[in-house]
């Protein structure tokens, strides 16, 4: 059996410029993922050529939001405050295959992952404009949505995996790697619609006992 956790918090702003002057727009993105997977030993499956799949069920939560301020467009009656926000968290099949190929270095070998899951989840999204006066939400510029729906995930990893000879219980692995999340923000009631992608390197630990 294996118990995997991986999460993410990044949030990031800029200034953008449009017909009612400068808007500061800032956004966050947070993710916690559990994975509890059955897995196999590691087989050969050709020479120099091993494999390791696994499969049981992934929970995940996920949230991300975008906000707009600007001032300036108070004086042509805008908004001068706009708000939304996305939030799911759900449960699902998870799979995943790993290879590895030994070169001529001990202890070294190329490695690729692939992995899937499904995701049934539950979504609650936000949204709101503030205008300046004396009343800073009207009626009909706050809204909140709630659905239930199917979330996709793909993962593919590629890069060195490193196993001391020494210390053959620990592995480590390092190299590029994609993660895409599908409909995380999809609502045919409003029409929205939002999926997340993230890619970069990686650096990963395992014990194994």
């Amino acid at each position: 059996m294996l118990v995997s956790y991986q999460f993410l918090n990044t949030q990031g702003a800029a200034d953008l410029v449009n017909a009612q002057g400068v808007a500061h727009q800032t956004s966050r993105l947070a993710w916690n993922v559990f994975d509890f997977d059955y897995a196999n030993r590691q087989q050969e499956l050709i020479p120099c050529l091993d494999m390791r799949w696994r499969v049981g069920v992934r929970l995940a939560s996920m949230y991300l939001d975008n906000r707009s301020d600007q001032p300036g467009a108070a004086l042509v009656g805008s908004a001068v405050e706009q708000r939304a926000s996305n939030y799911i968290i759900g449960a699902g099949p998870h799979v995943a295959g790993e290879f590895t190929r030994t070169v001529n270095v001990p202890g070294l070998s190329l490695y690729v992952r692939g992995e899937l899951a499904w995701l049934w989840v539950h979504l609650h999204q936000h949204f709101d404009e503030g205008f300046a006066g004396p009343t800073a939400f009207p009626t009909g510029s706050v809204a909140d949505a709630r659905n239930s729906q199917g979330v996709g995930f793909l993962g593919i990893q590629a890069g060195v995996h490193y196993t001391p000879p020494a210390y053959s219980f620990s592995h480590f692995f390092f190299g590029y790697q994609f993660q895409g999340w599908s409909q995380v923000g999809r609502n045919d009631s409003n029409g929205s619609y939002a999926d997340v992608l993230q890619n970069g390197l990686f650096l990963r630990g395992e014990i194994n006992f």
